[in-house]
């Protein structure tokens, strides 16, 4: 009589685990925002998250005339009259086309009337740059063969892109040939830790190659 209950009881108890999973009710793994993280984090849909577009040829930065503290409004150029120079540049726009703020390195920090001051996600506020500045932008440069090189400035600054705008920056037009490309590092806004220092984790990048040019 013992052995027949206590096998009945087993048989109850595996039944009931196997009907267990069947229950209506969302599984322990699933993420208690799932509804928005299905969400698209693009504000346009028919374009890439982050990208590089071409803007145009035209003369190179002089980093001679750049300044730690810069508004934005034009970039220092070469002499135009030094025809040796002409055309040195590919000036490129990149584009924030997702939901948040990204952060990146630039050889000056800009302030001014163009600027706006922006809300992050975690409550802080920050300079943002605003739409079409010309900035000096620190970038990396990708040969043929994957070697990477870096290509910035004595000094570093942390610019910030506020979402659906985009900025105008140059890079030597050498820096494309040869079958190399220019890439720029990023962080979204909410990779970071309080007082607005980085955290480290994966590297985002942004490229525009060789091949990208019209």
């Amino acid at each position: 009589m013992f052995k027949q209950v206590s096998l009945r009881r087993m048989n109850s108890l595996v039944l009931s685990l196997m009907i267990l999973p069947l229950l209506p009710g969302r599984a322990p793994s699933e993420p208690s925002n799932s509804h928005s993280l299905r969400k698209d984090i693009r504000i346009s849909k028919r374009s890439p998250s982050v990208y590089i577009t071409f803007e145009g040829f035209g003369n190179a930065v002089d980093p001679a005339k750049t300044k730690m503290l810069e508004d934005g409004n034009a970039v220092k150029q070469l002499r135009k009259d030094r025809q040796e120079h002409l055309n040195e540049a590919v000036w490129l726009r990149l584009h924030n086309n997702t939901r948040w703020a990204i952060t990146f390195s630039s050889n000056s920090f800009y302030s001014g009337p163009r600027t706006i001051i922006y809300s992050l996600s975690d409550g802080s506020r920050a300079f943002g740059l605003g739409e079409g500045m010309k900035i000096d932008l620190q970038y990396s440069i990708e040969e043929a063969d994957g070697k990477r090189l870096e290509y910035s400035g004595d000094q570093s600054f942390g610019s910030l892109l506020p979402p659906g705008r985009s900025i105008v920056f140059s890079v030597l037009r050498e820096h494309l040939s040869n079958g190399r490309s220019v890439y720029v590092s990023f962080k979204f806004e909410w990779e970071r830790l309080e007082k607005g220092v980085t955290v480290r984790g994966p590297e985002h990048r942004m490229y525009f190659r060789a091949s990208d040019l019209p």
